[in-house]
């Protein structure tokens, strides 16, 4: 019976520490803004420190260092917006000129808190993250 408990324990405390949760407060606050701007003030979305964490939990080091070129600049952004069942507040960041082969997209479920991402590289697209309804065929 121990060893049940101990098993169900271990079950639940590692699947509630990958669980990617962003503080749905703050990142409202974020609608139809850039992740990374210097005008007005100097703000980035990956400073947030629950967006940080969560991020951190869903993507392995190599893929950080595959978007830290996009969070350090250039890159073309998109602000964050609702999807149209309001559900979902997303964003887009992809290296300039080569939209289509190195890019990333971002979903925050607007219900759970949380996050998502899609990267593409090249032809290869890879998901990280819960919205499983959102993992169908292209980063949308």
């Amino acid at each position: 019976m121990q060893r049940i408990i101990l098993v169900l324990f271990f079950i639940v405390n590692v699947n509630s520490t990958r669980a990617a949760i962003v503080d749905l407060n703050v990142m409202k606050k974020w609608e139809n803004k850039y992740p990374t701007s210097e005008k007005p003030k100097n703000r980035d979305i990956f400073h947030v420190k629950s967006f940080k964490k969560a991020l951190s939990k869903i993507l392995s080091k190599e893929d950080y260092i595959q978007l830290n070129p996009l969070i350090a600049g250039p890159s073309v952004q998109s602000p964050l917006t609702k999807s149209e069942s309001g559900d979902v507040l997303s964003f887009t960041m992809c290296k300039a000129h080569m939209c289509n082969d190195y890019m990333f997209n971002f979903y925050i479920s607007l219900k759970s808190g949380e996050l998502s991402v899609c990267k593409k590289m090249d032809d290869k697209i890879t998901w990280f993250g819960p919205m499983k309804e959102l993992k169908k065929g292209e980063c949308p």
